[in-house]
């Protein structure tokens, strides 16, 4: 039966079929107390079987330990280590930093430097109208 396009039809089948599911589901999980218990024990001994699965043995322990210090000892021990090859591009790197000096040792910035000629050429004007030395 449709009413507005919805099948209740299939709703109620649907509802059928969740209420059939439950019920087995319930009857699924009613067993007897010996069936639990059989269980319990099965997996008690899996568990108990993982643990002891692999034994901590300190023999391989020490052993493993001994393998990790004789290669550490090895490497460092190998010799003397060849000296890097030269870098000529170093000369390059001591022009940049004597520009790099030449450029930061200046007492004002560098965008300043232009007005500072102004101010040069207005000292030295009024240095030769007044006779006098401006500081």
């Amino acid at each position: 039966m449709k009413k507005n396009g919805f099948d209740f039809a299939g709703e109620r089948q649907f509802e059928s079929d969740l209420e059939e599911f439950h019920a087995s589901a319930l009857t699924g999980t009613e067993r007897p107390e010996a069936f639990w218990a059989e269980q319990r024990r099965l997996v008690m001994a899996r568990v108990g079987q993982a643990q002891t699965a692999f034994p901590f043995k300190p023999a391989l322990a020490w052993g493993m330990a001994a393998v990790i210090v004789l290669a550490a000892v090895g490497s460092w021990m190998e010799g003397p280590r060849a000296l890097p090859a030269p870098d000529f591009a170093a000369g390059y790197d001591d022009d940049l930093l004597g520009d790099v000096k030449r450029l930061t040792d200046t007492q004002m910035p560098l965008a300043l430097q232009p007005a500072m000629v102004l101010v040069d050429e207005i000292k030295a004007g009024l240095r030769a109208e007044t006779g006098k030395p401006l500081r």
